[in-house]
């Protein structure tokens, strides 16, 4: 049986749909619809949260059996209270069932049965300190957040993956159970293996946990390889 998803992303987000594009799975084919956002501020985060109805509306035309809003910061800024708004907001609007970026995370932290974790991001210190506050009122002890300070999304989807790679060790701190590597916009999942074999935890990002997130509700079944431990052991 042919599945369709659709995701919704910031407008200048360059890599989320190139990293699935390399993931072959037979009988699921995703579908993009971009909304406006250049800077990841909390002031763009909620220009662009404003015409999610719209962007979820256009994907309904493609007929897809689940939408993704694929944006972590942007489901996460305001808490879970919010993020199940934006859920129910996109559900009403397209009767079609509804995941986001933010719940995927807690959902493969929880998992993976994890509780100490580190965190790498792209982001401010003032994007950094919501996603701390979201991640510890949900139950996670975070030892370590390291971010870079960028605001222009674009910037962070030039990032190159030994970049990415050199973030996340230096976010890891020893304890840590699972590594979190934030925003849909960095390139991860070329990584993940390498970060796991060498740190010897987990390694979920915010594309690698989405794409988990997506297969689940879709009762798929088999094993993704060379995306980390949580495609590979965890479907």
């Amino acid at each position: 049986m042919q599945h369709r998803v659709g995701f919704i992303i910031p407008s200048s987000n360059t890599t989320i749909e190139r990293e699935y594009s390399k993931i072959f799975i037979e009988d699921i084919s995703f579908h993009f619809c971009r909304l406006k956002l250049k800077e990841i501020t909390i002031e763009e985060l909620e220009t662009m949260e404003n015409n999610v109805e719209e962007a979820s509306e256009l994907l309904t035309d493609a007929k897809v059996d689940l939408i993704c809003y694929a944006c972590t910061s942007g489901s996460l800024y305001k808490g879970l209270t919010h993020e199940e708004e934006i859920v129910r907001r996109i559900e009403r609007k397209t009767r079609t069932k509804v995941i986001t970026t933010a719940k995927s995370v807690l959902s493969a932290l929880n998992r993976l049965n994890v509780k100490n974790i580190s965190v790498a991001t792209p982001y401010s210190s003032k994007i950094n300190l919501k996603v701390r506050e979201f991640l510890e009122n949900n139950g996670f002890n975070i030892l370590k957040l390291k971010g870079l300070g960028i605001i222009d999304n674009l910037k962070v989807g030039n990032i190159s993956l030994e970049d990415v790679y050199n973030l996340a060790k230096q976010a890891y701190k020893k304890g840590a159970e699972c590594l979190f590597i934030s925003c849909t916009n960095l390139r991860t999942l070329e990584v993940i293996d390498k970060l796991e074999s060498e740190l010897n935890i987990p390694v979920i990002s915010s594309n690698s946990a989405t794409l988990w997130n997506v297969l689940k509700n879709l009762n798929f079944r088999r094993k993704i390889y060379n995306c980390g431990i949580l495609l590979r052991n965890f479907i």
